[in-house]
């Protein structure tokens, strides 16, 4: 197989950060890439119904099974096969605050930051309380995930490890 030059960098951010997101157009390579950069990990694809039903129905029990590290492979096409858009989003305005990840839920936004750090600063989290502070959503609904081990509370937001999602 051919040696992509992605596979370099896609190791490489996967040394920093907790999770990895691959995307890219249809057909072009991405689980064959994951796959070939990770070959030790445990693999599960969402495009499996039995894997889908798994992780909607049991989401903890699902990644108690997957322990990472793991590549779990289709995620946005399990929510296309239902004709649902992912309720996922980046938000960065145009003064360059951002958060990583807006997760949608019951029609309430619950803002993520996921940071690689092993223990937690304030500035780990300016981004969501910036974001709560603008939005008028609570920061009880805001999470941060690092790479340290424990579970915390800290102005509001709920700090979790990352394995812990």
């Amino acid at each position: 197989m051919l040696r992509r030059t992605l596979h370099t960098y896609l190791v490489r951010d996967a040394g920093y950060y907790p999770v990895v997101t691959l995307t890219g157009p249809r057909q072009s390579g991405k689980t064959t890439l994951a796959r070939a950069a990770f070959p030790e990990f445990d693999y599960v694809t969402l495009e499996d119904t039995e894997s889908r039903r798994f992780a909607r129905e049991d989401p903890h029990g699902f990644l108690d099974r997957y322990r990472p590290p793991v590549i779990i492979d289709e995620v946005i096409k399990a929510y296309r096969h239902h004709r649902l858009q992912p309720p996922l989003y980046f938000w960065r305005d145009r003064t360059g605050h951002e958060v990583d990840m807006v997760i949608e839920h019951a029609g309430t936004p619950h803002p993520v930051e996921i940071k690689s750090a092993q223990t937690v600063a304030p500035e780990l989290a300016a981004g969501l309380r910036w974001w709560c502070r603008h939005t008028g959503v609570a920061t009880d609904r805001g999470t941060l995930l690092y790479g340290g081990h424990e579970r915390q509370r800290r102005d509001g937001i709920a700090v979790r490890p990352w394995f812990a999602i």
